[in-house]
């Protein structure tokens, strides 16, 4: 069951809140991505803490 769910929705589920290698904090939208470890992703703030949006 854990293998069909995690080719549904990838490794990363929608609305699992990831820190990137740059360190941005982002959250991952409702698509998968190209492969199973790299979910499509909104930025939610940089690596300083500054929002994405200004």
């Amino acid at each position: 069951m854990a293998a069909s769910l995690i080719k549904e929705f990838g490794m990363y589920p929608p609305g699992d809140l990831l820190r990137l290698a740059n360190g941005d904090l982002t959250v991952v939208v409702l698509r998968r991505g190209a492969s199973l470890q790299c979910p499509l992703v909104m930025a939610l703030a940089d690596s300083r803490g500054s929002s994405s949006r200004s």
